[in-house]
Parts: C-alpha cells; sequence; structure tokens
C-alpha cells in the first residue's frame, strides 16, 4: 500500500504481529517498516545487476525533516534528548552548552516536529539514533546513502536551515521572528532593551513553516488542476 509519508501519516502507523511496509506513494522505493516492538525503520528497495537489494537509512530520513522543521543546525538536532523537552512535548529547549550563541534556546515545536519525536523508537536518551546511547553521526556516509536515494547531491546539510528561513518569509512571518526563530540575538540597544522570549510568536511561526512545507510536498489537488491549466495556457 502505498501513502504519502507525512509524519503524520508515519506516527499513526500501528504495529501488527509481523512486521510490515508502507511505501511513499511519490517514490514507491522509499518505505518504512513498522515492527510488532513499534520500532519503525526506514528503507529503500532496489535492483542491483539483477538481484533485489535493500538499503537501510536508519534515523536520518526524518531526522532531516526535523531539521527543516525546526530550522536547527545539524549536531543541534542530532544531540537532542528527551531532558530538553518540555513535560508536554510542545517545546524544546537547546542549553547554551550546545548552542552556537551559547544560550539557552527555546524552539517552539510545530505539531509536525511532534510527531516525529513522538515516532522515534525509545531506545534510550538520544531521539536520533540507531541505539539510544549515541546521538546520530557519520553524517557523510548517511547523506551520501540518502543522496543516492533521492537523486540530488549538490546540496549541504546546512542548506536545509537557510531553506528553513525563507520559507519563513514565504510564509509572511515577519523578519524580527523569523530570526528569532534561529535563534540570531537581538543587537546594540534592542539586546539590551528587549527581554522578551517571543515564545507565542515563534510557535505561531513554526506552525505557518510546517503547514507549508505541507503544501508544497503535498499541495492540494485544486491548486495541482490550477497549475496543470496555467501551463496549457501559456503552450497555446
Amino acid at each position: 500500500m502505498a501513502k504519502p509519508l507525512t509524519p503524520i501519516t508515519i506516527a499513526n502507523l500501528r504495529p501488527r504481529a509481523k512486521p510490515y511496509e508502507i511505501s511513499d506513494v511519490g517514490c514507491t522505493n522509499l518505505r518504512v517498516v513498522v515492527f510488532p516492538s513499534r520500532r519503525k525503520s526506514y528503507i529503500v528497495r532496489y535492483r542491483f545487476r539483477g538481484l533485489q537489494r535493500k538499503l537501510t537509512l536508519g534515523p536520518f530520513g526524518p531526522y532531516l525533516q526535523f531539521l527543516l522543521l525546526t530550522a536547527t543546525r545539524r549536531n543541534e538536532a542530532a544531540g537532542l534528548h528527551g531532558g530538553e523537552l518540555s513535560d508536554d512535548g510542545k517545546a524544546w529547549v537547546i542549553p547554551g552548552a550546545r548552542y552556537k550563541t551559547k544560550l539557552d534556546t527555546l524552539i517552539p515545536l510545530s505539531g509536525a516536529a511532534q510527531k516525529i519525536i513522538a515516532a522515534q523508537p525509545q531506545l534510550g536518551s538520544f531521539v536520533f539514533s540507531a541505539t539510544g546511547e549515541y546521538p546520530i553521526g557519520d553524517f557523510a556516509h548517511r547523506k551520501t546513502a540518502f543522496d543516492r536515494v533521492c537523486g540530488v547531491a549538490d546540496w549541504h546539510i546546512h542548506d536545509l536551515r537557510r531553506t528553513s528561513r525563507t520559507l519563513l518569509s514565504r510564509a509572511g512571518i515577519a523578519a524580527d521572528i523569523a530570526e528569532r526563530c534561529l535563534g540570531h540575538a537581538l543587537t546594540g540597544m534592542r539586546a539590551v532593551y528587549d527581554r522578551h522570549e517571543f515564545e507565542i510568536e515563534k510557535r505561531h511561526a513554526f506552525e505557518a513553516l510546517a503547514a507549508l512545507i505541507e503544501r508544497i510536498v503535498h499541495p492540494p489537488e485544486a491548486a495541482v488542476a490550477d497549475i496543470a491549466a496555467e501551463r496549457g495556457k501559456r503552450r497555446r
């Protein structure tokens, strides 16, 4: 069965008596495997020299989605562990010891980001981890494998942060709030006098970002029809 593999879809997959696979409707070779233990794995099935092969992506697929949804840096998201999350799971405070500005930084989590966290197997302290004992790493090797699957190689993981910032503007978020979402501190006298945490504003911004990403990845049918009609007019 093929479905759009959105964070919501993946989080709602329930275990069965035996492992089963769900394919992505846009790329049927990309699949989520759901195990009876509730653990989920991301794989790609392909043929090489006439033989059926399987490439396991581990937690790297959802990890990249989380980077885009939170506009965080590579190691900040990789080091996420349960102790940094609020009791209700709706907010993430990155300790200053792991943040570039050396300040504790609040990241309100959108519903989509929360579902990615909820979908990860509870193996230990770290959310994105193959074992739970250590955070996800070996980025170069994992990205090479991911590039092979998606067919796009001319990009860097940090580009996701730039993309998030661009999409925040596209979603209509004011520049000051968008910069706060990226953890960019105010400068000059504003930094002295403005002590507001902007939690409500940032939460709205991250929800708007998640909604825009969802519309881009899975546009409404009406929007697809409008685009097709517009292209038809141009050809005439």
